[in-house]
């Protein structure tokens, strides 16, 4: 709440604002009686209680809402509630709920990145050895550092014997395993008779990684392999 100082008013003004012969002025002859103000006095302002005039010279601050009384003479500041707080009050929840949206999501993206990774990075890998073609040296007398695989299927030939028919089968999703595996690792195949392959790469983990996966495809078909490196 804002209230006006009172400062005293100068004799002319003071004995002409009550001059009049109201019930609430002091008539001419008494008004002439008021006494002069010197500057100092003047000068200075007097602190008042709102109250004893009633609140008329008060306003409220921006943001409060005046309430008067019954009679209208007591003055009381509410804050207000328009719509535009309403409006700053949603504007402010909505927001931070946008915001917890937004950080939710980005941690489900991050976890996600932290979690396909290894697996798209190690693609990015095996398809540059792929682009680089079989292991070879540039030029003869070069040395160069392979890893060799060979695959052999136990008892092949003893089963041809018995389940020539089954063991031609098998030996088609044996071979599809192969090749699938091979591609897998960016291995090269340098033979292959039967149900032998010798399978050439660029590094012994391409190569652990390749016999690890064509052992548990064979397991899982039912079969048994034999992986020589």
């Amino acid at each position: 709440m804002r209230c006006k100082n009172l400062v005293r008013m100068k004799q002319e003004q003071a004995m002409q604002a009550c001059s009049a012969d109201g019930p609430n002025d002091l008539g001419p002859e008494q008004a002439a009686l008021l006494p002069d103000v010197s500057p100092d006095t003047y000068a200075q302002s007097w602190y008042v209680d709102p109250a004893y005039y009633q609140y008329q010279v008060c306003e409220c601050l921006k943001g409060y809402k005046p309430l008067w009384g019954k009679t209208h003479t007591h003055l009381t500041c509410v804050p207000e509630d328009d719509a535009w707080s309403a409006y700053q009050r949603t504007a402010v929840i909505v927001g931070s709920i946008a915001a917890s949206v937004i950080l939710l999501a980005g941690l489900l993206v991050w976890r996600q990145y932290l979690t396909t990774r290894p697996r798209w990075l190690r693609e990015r890998i095996m398809q540059a050895k792929r682009t680089k073609g079989a292991p070879s040296c540039l030029k003869p007398g070069d040395k160069v550092n392979i890893s060799i695989v060979l695959t052999d299927v136990k008892d092949f030939s003893d089963l041809t014997r018995r389940c020539p028919e089954l063991v031609n089968k098998a030996m088609g999703g044996h071979n599809n395993i192969m090749r699938k595996a091979c591609h897998a690792h960016a291995g090269y195949v340098m033979d292959q008779e039967g149900d032998s392959w010798m399978v050439a790469f660029h590094g012994a983990e391409d190569a652990v990684a390749f016999s690890l996966q064509v052992c548990f495809r064979g397991w899982v078909l039912g079969g048994s392999s034999k992986v020589i490196p």
